[in-house]
């Protein structure tokens, strides 16, 4: 351990750092502890990068294998030959996975927005508060305590809207079967 010790010493002397500003110098010490800590945040955080970015391509390989997959499925099902009751079915399970991915989509891009927003007023938050005298931030603080909860409230509205589209989707989507399985009732006793 003395050694490695030793070596790190050597690579990673106490710095100083000086600053001229008004006419005064003032200087900031660097110990080797604390470059040791910035090279140790560093490697870290190129590590994360490097993780999250062969995790992102590999999960987005497998999204095409399945999107291949699922197509090439879709495809001899259609070539296969079919009842009415049969193409019937497909053509509703096909609209019920439509709407589920819809509703994945729409609800992970609402997540997203939300998030990208949230960030945004945060920021701007931060750089109004420091720009404020003490008195004045305490009050900014209360006025952006306030916003975030009615943002919240808007939030829960919004999903109870996206809640609402849903229930009126499926009922479409039934009131589409029950209209079709009567148009094949009134077929079938026409014959």
């Amino acid at each position: 351990m003395f050694g490695i010790g030793r070596i790190v010493k050597e690579r990673f002397p106490d710095r100083q750092i000086y600053h001229k500003s008004d006419g005064t110098v003032r200087y900031f010490a660097v110990t080797t502890e604390m470059q040791v800590g910035a090279l140790l945040i560093a490697c870290s955080i190129a590590t994360w990068l490097t993780v999250s970015t062969v995790n992102l391509i590999l999960s987005a390989r497998e999204q095409q294998i399945l999107e291949q997959r699922i197509a090439s499925e879709q495809i001899s099902e259609r070539n296969a030959p079919r009842s009415v009751d049969d193409e019937f079915s497909y053509i509703v399970e096909g609209l019920n996975s439509l709407q589920e991915a819809v509703r994945q989509t729409r609800s992970q891009l609402t997540r997203e927005q939300l998030e990208l927003e949230r960030i945004t007023a945060e920021n701007e938050r931060l750089q109004r508060i420091a720009s404020l005298s003490e008195s004045d931030a305490q009050i900014v603080i209360e006025i952006f305590r306030l916003e975030n909860e009615r943002a919240a409230l808007e939030r829960r509205l919004e999903n109870l809207g996206f809640t609402l589209l849903g229930a009126f989707i499926s009922a479409l989507v039934a009131f589409l079967i029950y209209v079709r399985t009567i148009g094949i009732m009134k077929k079938t006793e026409a014959d």
